[in-house]
């Protein structure tokens, strides 16, 4: 996943084709993507078999917000919205998306 998201083979050499573009996956897969609540529920209904529970999706908004309040990410994406500064939304959606695929969760698929 993580090659997916950083357009390179990070486990062998060799080129990687396909990117996974976490802001437009976001855009056309997620209801209300300044919500960090929310964003993290419904990606994790995409990505896991079965619900998580509130202190999962607690740990995943922190990853999201990296330490800052939840506002930080409302703050950012509306951001992005209305500049299309993509810099901060893309690595904070790609560290989330990371540790998404990576828990248990996604791994029981």
């Amino acid at each position: 996943m993580e090659s997916l998201i950083y357009s390179r083979n990070t486990i062998a050499w060799g080129e990687i084709y396909t990117v996974l573009d976490s802001i437009s996956f976001v855009k056309n897969n997620i209801s209300n993507p300044s919500d960090p609540i929310e964003l993290v529920k419904e990606i994790s209904g995409i990505l896991y078999c079965e619900n998580i529970n509130d202190d999962r999706i607690n740990y995943f908004v922190s990853q999201l917000v990296d330490g800052y309040d939840n506002y930080y990410w409302t703050s950012e994406w509306l951001q992005y919205i209305n500049n299309n500064d993509t810099l901060t939304v893309k690595s904070r959606l790609d560290k989330l998306l990371i540790a998404m695929v990576n828990a248990a969760e996604f791994q029981v698929m």
